[in-house]
């Protein structure tokens, strides 16, 4: 059991940030809207939306923004920003694993030049609900807390639909980052 998590506690972040094909993510805020959907474009493809929130705010718990990138081609990419349809301030590099902070707003003609973005590799904090009003994602057994009984249970079922956190259908690492956002 001791090698379990020891094995989980050092090889698993190592996994994490060095592996090709992990997403990438993204939150932050979206200046003067409160509303609609900030799209992600790769090479002018849409790789990702998410809903902007009441406050402007996206990829915040329990709604995490993840660009996937399943078979490693975008490390290195630019990624570009629209608001509904129209265009973004902002360019980001993909990088698998990594979490960037984004302040973006709607391009005007004959703004200056666009506000820019900061990129960091630790995750932001991460609100956690409170387990008297909602389950928590990943409390497994209903105990009130995610700890090393619901990743046993976890692991035990990767690949399958069992602890699909994000409902795509699959227990992979978009699963796993919503459990350690959850941890306790």
């Amino acid at each position: 059991m001791r090698l379990l998590l020891l094995t989980a506690l050092f090889i698993t972040p190592a996994l994490l940030f060095a592996a090709p094909g992990l997403p990438h993510q993204l939150h932050g805020t979206v200046e003067d809207f409160t509303s609609g959907t900030l799209n992600v474009f790769i090479n002018d493809v849409n790789v990702g939306s998410a809903a902007i929130q009441s406050d402007g705010t996206f990829g915040k718990s329990p709604n995490l923004f993840f660009i996937a990138d399943e078979g490693g081609a975008y490390a290195g990419e630019s990624m570009t920003f629209k608001i509904n349809s129209a265009g973004a301030e902002g360019n980001v590099t993909f990088a698998n694993g990594a979490v960037t902070e984004l302040s973006t707003k709607l391009v005007i003609i004959g703004r200056d030049t666009p506000s820019g973005t900061t990129q960091t590799t630790a995750p932001a904090p991460v609100s956690v609900p409170s387990s008297t009003t909602s389950p928590i994602e990943g409390d497994f057994n209903g105990d009130g807390v995610v700890d090393v009984n619901d990743f046993n249970y976890f692991i035990a079922n990767w690949g399958s639909s069992e602890t699909d956190l994000n409902g795509d259908g699959v227990t992979d690492i978009l699963d796993f980052n919503i459990l350690m956002a959850n941890w306790k």
